[in-house]
């Protein structure tokens, strides 16, 4: 099969998707209440499962990926303004999305989308080729994933799953600042190169954008924080089991990265990560043993969001593993990450961190009183 062949199949698809999508709507929005004919249950299920699009869709997909064979494994590797890059956009990442059935996947799916856009990104960067086109339709993914994402957290706020919605939010947001730190090395090199004038301003201007998604993402996550500390900010068990979760969250960072195949320079910036985040969490587990649980949660959400930051940084090394000219500046980008400091809690985390890091997670011991739970020591 021709290119010209297998293009008109995959444009006819896109057709039927796009039809099937306008006829579903029509028919909820234009067509008058009407008492039905009683059909089979057989029936009223596989004509909820079509007009709901939940099934056509994956067909068509389906029939242009086996269509396309190796093309739309080809489209993996396809770049912004390449001939196969709607292939991959349009119908790869879309099945991707079609398996993704719970808002939190649904989230990660977008998320993965998110990070590869600002990879392509980082890599026309580099090779010269990041010009307005290009920009353009990265951009418009971005926000198109960013939205998704968003779209996300509110269905979980909706069904009160709070604890979700932040943890997704912290995700993203540790990702954009990996990508922002990425970008902001490639354009001051290409500044003061000044070989690429007009790649330079496309990347500064793609950094903004990240920026402003960022910034807007960070907000989100500090609401969620507050929300959870009005909530929660004397529930010794919540917060109990919390450190549980961060201790093995901890504990599964460090394998990661163990097992990961980064560059020296990020395995030392992650050490830095897990210095500051044991030490939030031996704060933690001091605050539970004096009953001070406001002082606790704080401290365990710091942690969180360090280490969901190392584990971005991780995850950005190992990814751009393919991509030999681009190692030295991402290593030099990421060695620049430092993790971030709260002054809301007390003690020992304010100083500098070391590179450090205990052989074991303090563990809080269980509790041998049950503590009074109305109090509310001010926080330093």
């Amino acid at each position: 099969m021709s290119s010209k062949e297998k293009s008109d199949i995959y444009s006819r698809a896109l057709s039927v998707i796009e039809a099937s999508e306008a006829a579903r709507i029509s028919m909820h929005v234009s067509t008058p209440a009407a008492k039905k004919p009683v059909k089979s249950t057989w029936v009223n299920i596989w004509n909820v499962y079509i007009m709901e699009r939940k099934f056509m869709p994956t067909l068509v997909l389906v029939a242009i990926l086996l269509t396309t064979g190796g093309t739309s494994i080809a489209a993996e590797n396809s770049l912004p303004g390449e001939s196969l890059y709607p292939l991959k956009i349009n119908v790869n990442e879309q099945l991707q999305a079609l398996t993704a059935f719970t808002p939190e996947a649904k989230a990660k799916v977008a998320s993965d989308a998110a990070n590869q856009r600002l990879k392509e990104a980082v890599i026309l960067s580099k090779r010269g080729q990041l010009n307005d086109d290009t920009k353009q339709i990265l951009e418009q993914q971005i926000m198109k994933n960013a939205g998704e994402i968003k779209n996300q957290v509110a269905s979980l706020v909706s069904t009160n799953n709070l604890k979700s919605a932040q943890a997704v939010t912290v995700n993203f947001e540790s990702s954009l600042k990996t990508h922002a730190l990425i970008l902001a090395k490639l354009s001051a090199d290409e500044s003061i190169a000044s070989s690429s004038t007009n790649s330079t301003s496309t990347i500064g201007s793609l950094l903004v954008t990240v920026k402003g998604e960022l910034a807007t993402t960070t907000v989100a996550r500090v609401g969620f924080a507050a929300r959870e500390f009005r909530a929660d900010a004397n529930n010794r068990e919540k917060i109990e089991n919390s450190l549980h979760e961060v201790q093995a969250d901890f504990t599964e960072t460090q394998k990661l990265l163990t097992t990961s195949n980064v560059s020296t320079s990020t395995a030392s910036t992650s050490f830095l990560y897990f210095s500051e985040a044991a030490k939030y969490i031996s704060v933690a587990t001091k605050s539970m043993n004096m009953f001070v649980y406001p002082e606790a949660l704080t401290a365990l959400q710091h942690v969180e969001q360090i280490l969901s930051d190392v584990q971005a940084l991780i995850h950005a090394d190992m990814n751009l593993e393919d991509q030999n000219e681009l190692k030295q500046v991402v290593n030099e980008a990421l060695a620049g990450a430092k993790p971030d400091q709260d002054s809301e809690v007390k003690g020992e985390v304010k100083g500098a961190a070391t590179s450090t890091v205990p052989e074991t997670v303090p563990v809080v011991p269980a509790a041998t009183t049950t503590p009074p739970l109305n109090g509310n020591p001010t926080m330093g």
